[in-house]
This record gives C-alpha cells, sequence and structure tokens, in this order.
C-alpha cells in the first residue's frame, strides 16, 4: 500500500509509520481528520473514548477543570442554570433548591424566609412575624394590635375587646374588667 489513510475524527496517531490509529481517551476528542493529538475538553464538558466532540453537561450538573468523564449533579442549594457550566452557583438569600440537580431555584413562598444564600429550604415564619410576599429574606414582626401564628403571610387584627401592646405577638391578650377594646386592631384598653 503506498498510500497513507488519515485517521478518523475521534482518533490519532502520534508517530509516523504506524499502521493503526489509537482512540482518543475519554475526556478528550479530535474533531478533524488526520490528527496527531486529541485535545481535553474544557471545563463543563466530557466524552466518551474515541469522540469527535465533547458533550455539554446538562443543566443542573457541572464539570470542573478539563479533561472530564462524567458531569456531577449540583449540590441542594445550588443550580446551573444552563448546559456546559463548571461550576454551581448558590441560591441568593430569598430563593431554595431542595435535592441535586437542579437548573433553577424557587423563591420562598409566602410566610417562609431564607436570609442565606445556597439553602435547601425556606423557614417557616415564627408567630407574631409575617412575610407578604414571595422571596423573603426576613420576616416582619407584626404590628401593636396584630398577631398571627406561625406561618403568616399577613398579621390580623386583635378583634373587640382584645388588644396586643407590642409588636410580634402571636396572642392578643383580653381587656381586664373595668376596661373595654371598640372595634378591632386595639393597642390599649380603654377604662370605662
Amino acid at each position: 500500500n503506498d498510500a497513507c489513510t488519515p485517521c478518523a475524527e475521534g482518533f490519532f496517531s502520534s508517530a509516523s509509520g504506524q499502521n493503526l490509529c489509537s482512540e482518543c481517551p475519554a475526556g478528550t476528542y479530535a474533531t478533524s481528520t488526520a490528527n496527531t493529538e486529541c485535545t481535553d475538553c474544557a471545563a463543563g464538558f466530557i466524552s466518551a473514548d474515541g469522540a469527535g466532540i465533547c458533550d455539554p453537561c446538562l443543566a443542573g450538573e457541572y464539570a470542573t477543570g478539563v479533561a472530564n468523564t462524567v458531569c456531577t449533579p449540583c449540590a441542594s442549594g445550588f443550580i446551573a442554570a444552563t448546559t456546559g457550566q463548571a461550576t454551581c452557583v448558590a441560591c441568593v438569600a430569598g430563593e431554595y433548591a431542595t435535592g441535586t440537580g437542579n437548573d433553577a431555584c424557587t423563591p420562598c413562598a409566602e410566610g417562609f424566609f431564607s436570609s442565606a444564600s445556597g439553602q435547601d429550604v425556606c423557614t417557616e415564619c415564627t408567630a407574631g412575624t409575617f412575610a407578604a410576599s414571595t422571596g423573603n429574606t426576613e420576616c416582619t414582626d407584626c404590628a401593636d394590635g396584630e398577631f398571627s401564628a406561625d406561618g403568616a403571610g399577613s398579621c390580623g387584627d386583635c378583634p373587640e375587646g382584645f388588644i396586643t401592646s407590642a409588636e410580634g405577638q402571636a396572642t392578643c391578650v383580653e381587656c381586664p374588667a373595668g376596661t373595654y377594646a371598640t372595634g378591632a386592631g386595639n393597642s390599649v384598653c380603654t377604662p370605662c
């Protein structure tokens, strides 16, 4: 045979006079023909043996460094929103991601919050506080004359005859004998 055959895509020959081409090892690739070496896959990409191209890690996964053969799912509280990521990003305060392999963070629900980044759950607002919207980083104390239970999205007014005389109360207190509170949402009892 007086003609040489170029190595195919995904194969290489690093020396002259070879009668066979070698397969590119996993984590590397060769896109053209007549390759003398294989190239490492970039961070965020992987390949199997004999690859002509590297495949990106799926959203929710990452691969750090070069010459990767597998992608790793993002840890709980972290995400990879798009394909081909070298690292995962922490969910910001007010959001969370439960489990592994997430591609999006979820805002904390009404009545819940997270004050730090990288959280896998949100914390319920305690009685006497509330969080009226989603994506909360903290809970707010109920005002004088209001109360709330655990996980409240809003505070309720104390009913007629009951008060709270300080912020952040879980329950209303009945006015003592000889006093009254007309209407709802009172913070003081009035003497008769």
